[in-house]
């Protein structure tokens, strides 16, 4: 068994998750929610494993790496990497959550006055908005 970080993509939460070494494949495949997970080689120490079709599914948003050219959709787990095998993560978690921007749509009403001056609700205008995960050091979940 070995720990890794867990990003949740619809609360924005960093969590430490056990992963069991004998079932690893099916435990990321089942707590990321995909069918096909992707490994991303985010530096010499550490991989992101993603859903292969995360950017092709309904996204809360999308999540920017520091070292990684591209944006990443859904849920992710972060871990080590060693000799080839998944381990613990070498970086505290507070680390690894200054490394991710989470970048979401927010929809704001724009509205104009009419002959009556009454306002009145014309379109909705997209903005951007950039938030760092927050780590939860306390829960543990086992895979």
């Amino acid at each position: 068994m070995f720990m890794a970080y867990f990003f949740d993509a619809q609360s924005a939460e960093i969590i430490p998750v056990e992963i069991r070494s004998d079932r690893q494949c099916e435990e990321i495949r089942r707590l990321i929610g995909c069918e096909q997970a992707e490994a991303i080689r985010l530096d010499d120490a550490h991989v992101v494993l993603c859903d292969q079709d995360g950017l092709g599914t309904g996204l809360h948003g999308v999540v920017e790496i520091d070292g990684f050219s591209q944006p990443l959709g859904g849920n992710l787990i972060i871990a080590g990497l060693e000799d080839g095998e998944l381990t613990a993560p070498k970086v505290p978690l507070d680390e690894v959550a200054d490394r991710i921007d989470v970048v979401r749509p927010v929809l704001d009403p724009q509205t104009q006055l009419d002959s009556y001056r009454r306002t009145r609700p014309l379109d909705f205008a997209i903005r951007l908005v950039r938030q760092k995960p927050r780590p939860v050091l306390a829960a543990r979940l086992s895979a």
